[in-house]
């Protein structure tokens, strides 16, 4: 969602196709469009000119496997600006499915999309709007890259990956690398068989602190807050259950964290505030947490102000999929999925009343 309210919407339609939407905030369509690539992230810029979308296809058959992932940008009226990696050979042709790229790609934006940062296994790219590289590390990572934070206003880009060195374990890694140019500012290993989890990085919005939620085997989690200039462990805490996601509050005063389990809220001390069982699918403003908790055979749709006092729970017929927030709390929005790919989907729209 932007800073106008007007929201975009990466869906599946099948195993090779997806297709994008953007709509206002009264939930209006204003163009849609079929695209070669099930789409499985997509942001728009805080002022609504770029809208970046990360995809990939399935193979066919019961063994599904990813391949052919696609970065991908618009501009506001839909038009494609440039994607990475770019498929057409030197005959201009597209990629068949017998020349499969089973290499990830994954994407982090600032909110202003000036600068797209691009991983794809032991790489970490620095991308400016107009989709020129602006550098690129493959250095330093001994293992497939998982997740990057990154902030508008920091001066460094921060990468999760697999760490391989002991070649037994596929232990956590997180390395720091300077925004302007690539160089490794630090690095970060465990040596105890935990892995980071997919979404589990994030940056304080002057990048001060980083959060790094871990798995481990024993389906505990845990929980680190690292100073993001020096890579120092300001504190760690285990949690009972893997972590899935970690975000900073607005304010930079807070962090939620998702476990198997549910919500949790700490301060930057460490100390858990308040938790709540069973809500998942986090969204975070500056008034507002949100989450979603299945019942019965439906979604309860939650929302709670920073004390943890759960002030609006609205029951949601479809399996809630994504959750997300305007910058001033005004507007909250819920994407949901059918029971397959097959059936519609469903986009809530729920206003701030007081």
């Amino acid at each position: 969602m932007d800073d106008k309210y007007n929201v975009v919407i990466g869906t599946k339609n099948g195993r090779h196709e997806g297709a994008l939407y953007y709509l206002d905030g009264t939930g209006d369509m204003i163009w849609q469009k079929k695209l070669d690539k099930i789409i499985g992230h997509a942001t728009i810029s805080n002022d609504g000119n770029i809208i970046t979308t990360s995809g990939h296809e399935l193979t066919d058959g019961r063994g599904q496997f990813y391949y052919n992932y696609q970065i991908q940008t618009f501009d506001k009226s839909g038009n494609k600006l440039w994607e990475h990696p770019h498929r057409d050979d030197d005959n201009k042709k597209p990629v068949t499915d017998e020349s499969r790229d089973h290499t990830p790609y994954g994407v982090r934006t600032t909110d202003d999309a000036d600068d797209f940062v691009i991983i794809s296994k032991d790489k970490t790219s620095l991308f400016d709007v107009h989709g020129k590289q602006i550098w690129m590390n493959d250095d330093h990572i001994p293992g497939d890259s998982r997740s990057v934070a990154l902030s508008s206003d920091a001066d460094i880009v921060a990468v999760g990956f697999e760490n391989r060195l002991d070649k037994i374990d596929n232990d956590w890694g997180l390395a720091a690398f300077a925004k302007k140019d690539g160089d490794l500012l630090w690095q970060k290993s465990g040596t105890d068989g935990q892995m980071v989890s997919s979404n589990a990085i994030d940056m304080i919005t002057y990048g001060n602190y980083i959060s790094l939620g871990i798995a481990s085997k024993e389906e505990t989690g845990t929980l680190y807050l690292l100073d993001g200039k020096s890579g120092s462990i300001k504190w760690k805490k285990t949690t009972p259950s893997t972590i899935l996601h970690t975000y900073f509050a607005e304010d930079d005063n807070n962090l939620t964290v998702i476990s198997n389990e549910g919500l949790r809220f700490y301060d930057l001390d460490g100390d858990l505030l308040w938790k709540k069982d069973i809500v998942f699918r986090p969204a975070i403003s500056s008034e507002y947490i949100a989450g979603s908790s299945p019942f019965w055979g439906y979604y309860l749709f939650k929302v709670f102000d920073y004390d943890g006092n759960l002030i609006a729970n609205h029951p949601v017929q479809d399996t809630i999929r994504s959750i997300e927030i305007s910058d001033d709390s005004k507007l909250i929005v819920v994407g949901t999925q059918g029971n397959s790919y097959l059936d519609s989907s469903t986009v809530y729209y729920f206003k701030q009343t007081s």
